[in-house]
């Protein structure tokens, strides 16, 4: 709990108030501001973005959130840490290319292409993968954020699993290793992308 605002698994039928919150947890984001550069236009595409994205999560991994919809983590699985091509169906973002346009999703593409190596190469073992942590702005500072990771953390840590999480934003660094994440690899997305840090949370000792 953060803030008095429960932490709650977030349900399908709650994605739409998710997806505002969402967007503007990452219009200044370095991943997006690559993705979607006009700022006139990037709130809107982001909303069209997380739609689908966040049903994904739903559906194929979980997606925390609180009880006002202040912000969400989503994780994939330790079952299941990569999206797959039948989940991408399911949750409609195959359809990207027409929602959010082809110039748009061919830069998603190059930002995945790197990111996906990346995930290969530094992770051998199963773990939980934090695709996305989002607070709205107006409520950073709080410690939703933290909050919203601890569910997760307390099964990895029972279970002696690792986490894994991928950032654009150099101000996200220490804010994650208080968290007990370590970088375990720093590049650049080829291209004019933004910077890029994996990172790795070994189980912790109680």
């Amino acid at each position: 709990m953060s803030a008095n605002r429960p932490i709650i698994q977030l349900q399908r039928a709650a994605i739409p108030s998710v997806v505002p919150v969402t967007a503007r947890a990452f219009e200044h984001d370095p991943m997006f501001t690559y993705i979607f550069p006009n700022p006139t236009s990037r709130y809107r595409l982001l909303r069209r973005f997380f739609r689908p994205v966040l049903h994904y999560g739903v559906m194929y991994g979980v997606v925390y959130t609180t009880s006002d919809f202040a912000g969400n983590a989503l994780w994939l699985t330790p079952e299941q840490p990569d999206i797959t091509p039948l989940g991408m169906a399911r949750s409609g973002m195959l359809l990207l290319p027409l929602t959010i346009g082809v110039m748009a999703f061919r830069r998603f593409l190059t930002f995945t292409a790197y990111a996906e190596t990346c995930h290969k190469q530094t992770m051998n073992e199963p773990h939980w993968y934090l695709l996305n942590l989002g607070v709205d702005p107006t409520n950073h500072g709080r410690g939703i954020g933290s909050a919203l990771m601890q569910p997760v953390f307390a099964q990895a840590d029972a279970h002696h699993v690792p986490c894994y999480l991928e950032t654009n934003n150099p101000r996200n660094l220490p804010f994650y290793e208080r968290h007990g994440f370590h970088v375990a690899h720093a590049g650049e997305v080829p291209h004019g992308g933004p910077q890029f840090w994996a990172m790795i949370r070994p189980p912790q000792r109680k």
